[in-house]
């Protein structure tokens, strides 16, 4: 079943930066109330699922994309794709990289509870887009650009996959991404002890992609597969949302790192089971006729997926400057202990954040996306 438009995917996208952002402002607002503690431990601070959920439906849509267009020209074309490549992900991250590098450190001379200084010297690896590797190695360079890892890993995937699927038939794909899925749960194991590695490192989560990947290859000529979904009744449906969440809290419970085989096993398999779980959310709501809800059929949500690479790439700037304001004019100290404080900087950092979106969306990215019609249309 080909399908030209998933209109449900950009409100998912939403909700991955949503994960992101939630994650963050629970770490960098400092807040520390007894009661809070467990809550932010066990709900808040999952932005690398975020992540992952981008990952996956990345990697679902690029690839459905690319048997489309095999389907419909007979060839897929590299240059037009790394050509499409550029034009929407190099304005903004180009963007960050400058103002990260070269003028919050010099702007900002107030001390906040988060890193600024971005040392030139670490500048290149983000240049290259090995961003992910440099902080596997060094840490994180900064609060602003150390969160452009991820789009480093996407690139380094979409370097290499597209060169890969055009010179494969299509019956060959599922092995390869099998392969591809199964090296990296390897890679995983071997550094189960190493929390840097596992989370950031290139071969660590490019299954995160390759699953994405391989439900595309399989909905795109399994009908059984898209039937499945299509069919999926709510308790199936209920049952999916219902495990994320106990996942979820079961993860949160999680304190400190447990020695031994089994459980060595789990933490390299971990990915792998919360991304199948955002595989059934994406093709649920892609697919199936009993959703309990559609998230495009909210024009908010929609519109927030589909400004959500602005809004991930520029929450960090959007909460420095919204921390740095109340420190300057409101006079907040660096840690508090109000929780109308934090839902005041929640606010304020979301706002922000969209505000720099919508106008980096509007005045910069569609411009730029408007190129793409002349080299084929991509997502």
């Amino acid at each position: 079943m080909t399908q030209l438009y998933f209109r449900n995917i950009d409100g998912l996208r939403f909700f991955a930066f949503l994960i992101v952002l939630v994650s963050h402002l629970s770490i960098f607002t400092g807040y520390e109330a007894r009661f809070y503690r467990p809550i932010r431990r066990l709900f808040l601070t999952h932005g690398d699922l975020g992540v992952s959920f981008f990952f996956t439906l990345s990697g679902f849509l690029i690839t459905y994309l690319l048997f489309q267009e095999r389907e419909r020209s007979g060839v897929v074309s590299l240059r037009h794709f790394y050509i499409r490549r550029i034009l929407r992900i190099w304005p903004v991250y180009l963007v960050v990289l400058v103002c990260g590098f070269f003028v919050f450190p010099h702007l900002i001379d107030t001390p906040l509870a988060v890193s600024l200084e971005a040392p030139l010297s670490r500048l290149p690896a983000y240049l290259f887009f090995a961003g992910n590797i440099d902080l596997v190695y060094l840490g994180h360079a900064s609060v602003i650009v150390g969160i452009l890892w991820s789009l480093a890993v996407e690139e380094q995937f979409y370097l290499v996959w597209p060169a890969v699927f055009k010179r494969v038939r299509a019956s060959r794909v599922p092995w390869i991404l099998g392969t591809v899925i199964a090296a990296s749960f390897v890679y995983r194991w071997i550094n189960a002890d190493s929390y840097q590695v596992i989370h950031y490192m290139t071969f660590s989560v490019f299954s995160d992609l390759a699953i994405g990947c391989l439900f595309a290859y399989l909905v795109y000529f399994k009908a059984g597969v898209w039937r499945l979904f299509e069919n999926l009744p709510r308790w199936a449906i209920v049952l999916n949302y219902a495990l994320l969440l106990v996942c979820l809290v079961l993860r949160g419970m999680r304190t400190e790192p447990i020695s031994g085989a089994l459980p060595q096993t789990l933490r390299a398999l971990e990915s792998c089971v919360f991304c199948l779980l955002f595989v059934g959310i994406i093709l649920e709501q892609c697919y199936s006729k009993h959703s309990l809800f559609k998230v495009g059929d909210s024009p908010a949500l929609t519109y927030l997926g589909k400004i959500s690479y602005g809004l991930c790439a520029y929450h960090m700037l959007a909460m420095v400057l919204v921390l740095w304001a109340g420190v300057v004019f409101f006079g907040l100290p660096l840690t508090h202990g109000s929780i109308s404080i934090v839902i005041g900087i929640a606010a304020a950092t979301s706002f922000v954040s969209m505000a720099f979106a919508h106008l980096s969306y509007i005045y910069m990215e569609k411009p730029v996306l408007r190129l793409k019609e002349r080299v084929g249309y991509s997502k």
